[in-house]
């Protein structure tokens, strides 16, 4: 029974892994399109990466904030100054939070 267990347990772990891998990828691809000046694209993929960090890391992970931080750029550009700025304030308070030192710029 208690091989068992270990190998679920390896199973769980191995597919938190594959979603956290697809959630970074999603992460790279929008901030490709983004910085390609496809920013309307780049946002559903942003928002996917985030929920999927949070589901996995929880909501206040630093790789949360870090997708917070992008989709704040990309708001930005967009021209959403106040909901950029409410995503970089909370992407930095998240860090500050996690303890994160160096907060880059």
């Amino acid at each position: 029974m208690g091989r068992a267990r270990g190998q679920a347990e390896a199973i769980r772990a191995g597919e938190e892994g594959s979603e956290l891998t697809v959630a970074e990828k999603r992460h790279q691809l929008g901030v490709a399109l983004a910085k390609a000046g496809r920013l309307r694209e780049a946002l559903p993929l942003l928002e996917l990466s985030m929920q999927a960090r949070a589901a996995l890391l929880g909501r206040n992970h630093p790789m949360v904030a870090d997708v917070l931080n992008d989709k704040g750029l990309v708001h930005l550009e967009l021209g959403d100054v106040r909901r950029a700025l409410s995503l970089l304030r909370q992407s930095l308070k998240m860090k500050q939070r996690a303890g994160v030192e160096k907060v880059s710029q």
